[in-house]
């Protein structure tokens, strides 16, 4: 990582919120009680260090961005999933109808993931193909039969990627569909993110795990394709050789 960039992680607590208050403290106040992940933010300086921790009062959430250019003073970017739509329960949902539709089982019992075991694994593994490889590796230690039992389990990598590849393909026709009939964006993100898009020194963008097809459906039902054409910079898990909680989504939007 460049040294003169910082990734800074911060959390804030115990913060009182006000209406006529201008965007930062909008941004606040989501980062503390809305939202159930943590902003991120970026600055370019050489005096702080790459592992530099910024006091919460000092930059309210917000770090000082110089783009080369030195168009924009900050950068405002949003995770997609949790954030600007709580999606989390329909990739639940799409994933299960994706393993019914295979007729996925392990030792007789069919493939089906829990709210609480899917909440464990979506902060633990990021990206849907990353989660099922964890499960069957990981979790169960067996790749499962399909066509209910009558299709032998993969056995060589190269099966086993087929079977995740084909899983993740349906699962995203499968959620794009529950998008569409479901989705809405939380209360406050539209806001924030107009606010944010008419300020000509703040560059907003889109950072997510998920792939492009199921993201771009999110972004456009829930932004509309007028003010996703607005954002700066939109990337996603197609996009980056590592996914979160690695930081290279973040260090590749900002520069």
């Amino acid at each position: 990582i460049n040294p003169n960039l910082a990734l800074i992680h911060l959390s804030i607590f115990d913060i009182t919120f006000n209406l006529s208050n201008k965007m930062m403290k909008i941004l606040i106040f989501l980062t503390a009680y809305l939202l159930p992940t943590t902003v991120h933010a970026f600055m370019s300086s050489p005096t702080f260090g790459t592992h530099s921790v910024v006091n919460s009062n000092q930059f309210f959430g917000l770090t000082s961005l110089k783009s080369k250019s030195g168009e924009f003073d900050y950068a405002l970017i949003f995770d997609c999933d949790g954030v600007i739509i709580e999606t989390e329960e329909l990739h639940r949902l799409a994933y299960n109808a994706a393993f019914k539709s295979a007729g996925l089982q392990i030792d007789g019992e069919p493939v089906e993931w829990s709210v609480g075991y899917y909440d464990i694994l979506q902060n633990t593994v990021g990206g849907g193909k990353g989660k099922m490889f964890y499960h069957f590796r990981n979790t169960t230690g067996a790749f499962p039969t399909a066509e209910g039992g009558l299709k032998a389990a993969p056995e060589t990598q190269e099966e086993q990627q087929t079977l995740i590849d084909t899983l993740q393909a349906h699962k995203t026709e499968l959620y794009k569909d529950l998008i569409a009939e479901m989705a809405s964006p939380r209360p406050g993100v539209i806001e924030l993110m107009d606010e944010a898009i008419n300020d000509p020194k703040i560059a907003v963008g889109v950072c997510s795990a998920s792939t492009k097809a199921a993201v771009t459906k999110v972004l456009d039902v829930t932004l509309g394709e007028e003010r996703r054409n607005k954002l700066n910079v939109c990337i996603l898990g197609d996009d980056v050789s590592k996914l979160k909680p690695d930081p290279l989504i973040y260090v590749t939007a900002a520069e």
